[in-house]
């Protein structure tokens, strides 16, 4: 049973975006026939949607893991988390990263969560990852610490 989750979709304008995509691959289908054109111009932006709806990563927290994309690690190997606004998240992506570091990261979301792992068998220092809701990520993580 899911205590957290957050799936990160990407934003309205990203969105916007492929959509916007629909007329350039009419454009370019143009030569090959209008029929072909208008199907792909239609088809391309819903397909992109599609898949970027599909793949778009999430995070969760249950049964005792955190889980964020390909990342999965136990509640007991964390620390408490630090909510990073836009500024401070970015500080940690450039100048003050560390490359050991494991980063789930999307643009489109400015801010995030900076977690310690505290394992010593692990070299990991912490875990970067994007999120919307990194309070409740947070409050998640403390409630559910083993």
């Amino acid at each position: 049973m899911a205590i957290y989750k957050e799936r990160l979709y990407p934003s309205f304008s990203f969105i916007l975006a492929l959509t916007l995509s629909g007329p350039m691959v009419l454009l370019a289908a143009l030569p090959f026939g209008m029929p072909l054109a208008l199907a792909l111009g239609l088809f391309a932006p819903v397909a992109l949607n599609i898949a970027v709806y599909l793949l778009s990563p999430s995070i969760e927290v249950s049964d005792g893991y955190l889980t964020a994309d390909r990342i999965r690690i136990p509640l007991s190997a964390l620390g408490e988390g630090s909510i990073l606004d836009g500024e401070q998240f970015s500080r940690k992506l450039g100048p003050e990263a560390n490359p050991q570091a494991q980063l789930m990261i999307r643009g489109y979301i400015k801010g995030g969560i900076q977690i310690p792992v505290t394992d010593t068998e692990d070299k990991t220092p912490y875990l970067l990852l994007s999120s919307r809701k990194a309070e409740e990520l947070a409050v998640a993580l403390e409630a559910n610490r083993a």
